[in-house]
Parts: structure tokens; sequence; C-alpha cells
């Protein structure tokens, strides 16, 4: 077996078919397609079920809900295939691209592949948008120009520029992905992608950037990644415990990685807290802030060429003035808000 899909699958029964569809009729053919659900509520765990009868690719894993992490987990300890790719399910990847990534694996002999994406909404792919690549050259990359090409960016160099977060536009060696998958937190939904692809880069000897669009990330406003929970403060701080204890020996900066990745997406969640609205948070969120290991990393963070709105933002977060900076926020999102 040369490839092992992995679909975590909850909540997505308007969507899922046309993730499946695009997983099935792919141009190679030698995979498996694992679809894992995550104790959904909906029609999802009947869909799977048809899919399975139908086609003899498809295996289902049917589970208590434990989050994407874990029930990435729970699919590859299932799989087969050599490599892995993971898809979520209410996105649709182009018929081409495992044939293409294997084409890319067995001309570079890599342990993993990279490609561009589209994001938009609905099923119609040309109406997504231009292709998103990573902000490296595509090609490919040994270990001594990782070192100076890629590892400076892992969690952000100083003009916030990063390697894509997301595990699912990559296909990646099985015996490389194992590891770095189960010591995943899986209390940390919102470091779950990053907990594992940052380890994975780490441990690669050789990978292969491609700038062809091969996936198409769905846009859907419900989707819980983009639903603002106080919570979602509590997994950054897990994440950042996570990357303090990776042995990083190479001169990447990563601390100064941490420091701005740190800095930046509290600034993310800040911002989508103020646009919510909801007072009722803010009490919740500056208790947060309190943390050591929040509080340390945004006030060593140094970041480049950061927007007006930012760099305020992150002057009241250094000073702990996180009502003030709310307050900013919310007020910067009623006047575009207002006009535009």
């Amino acid at each position: 077996m040369y490839f092992s899909v992995i679909v975590p699958v909850y909540g997505i029964e308007d969507c899922l078919c046309d993730s499946v569809d695009s997983i099935l009729n792919q141009s190679f053919e030698d995979f498996e397609l694992i679809l894992v659900d995550d104790g959904s509520p909906d029609k999802c765990p009947d869909i799977c079920d048809a899919y399975a009868k139908k086609d003899g690719r498809v295996r289902v894993i049917h589970k208590e809900n434990g989050g994407q992490a874990d029930a990435r987990k729970a699919g590859l300890r299932l799989a087969k295939g050599k490599y892995i790719v993971y898809i979520d399910g209410d996105d649709m990847v182009e018929e081409s691209m495992l044939e293409d990534a294997c084409k890319l694996l067995e001309k570079y002999h890599v342990d993993l592949v990279s490609f561009a994406y589209a994001s938009g909404a609905g099923s119609d792919r040309k109406a997504y948008s231009q292709a998103i690549c990573e902000p490296v050259a595509e090609g490919y990359y040994d270990k001594e120009r990782m070192k100076r090409e890629i590892y400076p960016k892992l969690l952000s160099d100083k003009y916030s520029k990063a390697m894509f977060y997301t595990l699912c536009i990559k296909a990646i060696k099985r015996e490389l992905i194992y590891s770095c998958q189960m010591d995943v937190d899986s209390r940390s939904r919102l470091c779950e992608d990053i907990m594992c692809i940052v380890p994975a880069y780490l441990k690669a000897d050789r990978i292969y950037i491609s700038h062809k669009v091969e996936y198409y990330y769905r846009y859907r406003p419900e989707s819980s990644s983009r639903l603002f929970q106080t919570s979602k403060f509590y997994e950054l701080i897990l994440g950042l415990q996570f990357f303090e204890k990776l042995p990083v020996s190479y001169a990447c900066d990563f601390s100064g990685q941490i420091d701005r990745y740190a800095l930046s997406i509290s600034f993310n969640m800040l911002d989508a807290a103020a646009k919510g609205g909801d007072r009722e948070q803010l009490s919740e969120i500056c208790r947060y802030f309190e943390d050591p290991v929040l509080k340390r990393h945004i006030s060593d963070a140094h970041l480049k060429k950061m927007t007006v709105k930012k760099r305020i933002t992150a002057r009241l977060m250094r000073l702990n003035k996180i009502k003030y900076a709310w307050r900013f926020l919310r007020a910067c999102a009623l006047i575009k808000e207002r006009f535009g």
C-alpha cells in the first residue's frame, strides 16, 4: 500500500461527499481511505458506512469524540500505507494529488512533500482563490538547505512569515510522521497541526516544496476552527510549553520564533474576541494573559513591519493592559463595520 489517506469526520454531512468523491476519483489507485467518524452527531456515520460498502478502498472507524488530533491518531494506528496524507472532511483535493505526490516522492526520495492550496466556499473549485504557496522557493531541500531556508520559518520569522501550519497539504512518510503525531497533546486543538509538523520538519532529511495547487480549503463560517472560545488561550499555552521542550540545536532563532508565534496568535485571538463583542469573556481572557509562559513570550517578541493596529495592540499586551487592547480592537471592528 503506497498511501493511506486519513480523514477525520465530525459534523460535516453537507460537504463530506464532495471531499470523499475527490479522493476516490484519484488518478493514482494504490491507496486506502480511512474515514474516522469522531462521534459525529449527524448523518456522517451512515455516509461513511455507505462509502465503505461501495468501495473496498474505504475503511471506517467509529469512535467517541476526541477531537481532530485524536481522530488522526486512530486512523494512523490502522494505516498500512508507506506515506500518510491527511485531508479534512470538508475540503477537496485535485484528482491528480496522489499521482503528483508519488512522482515527487520517487524522483527526489524525500520524506515529505508539501503542496500549495486555494481557498473558497462551496463545491465549485473554479471559484476558489489563486494559489497560496509556502513562503519559500519551489524545489528540493536537503538537510543543509532546510536549516538555511525552512527552519527560520517553522513558527515565524521576523516578518511573520511561516511555513504552512496545516498537515493537510502534505504527503509524509509514515515512519516519520507516526511518532510526531502520537506526541501531539490532543487537548490543544488550536496547535494540533503545528505540534506535529514542526517536529516532522526537524526530523526529515529531505523534503520537496511544490507550488502546484492540489488542495482546496473550504471556508465554512460555522467551522469550529473559526469560532472563538476563551479556552483557545489555554490551548495556545499548551502549545508554547510543547515548543519549549523541542530539542532544536540548529541556529534558526527558535526561541525567538516561539515568542513571535505567541504574540501573533494572541493578537489574532484577541482580535477575534473583540469582533465578537462579548464582554463577559474579557475577565477570563485577562486571566490567561497572566500566565507566566504566555506573558514571557509576548514580552520577548520582536516583529518587523507590523501594522499600526497590531503594533498598538502588541504594546498594550506587553504592558498587560488587556482590557484596553480589547477595547481598542473593538473600536477598530466597529469603525470597519460602519465605514467599510
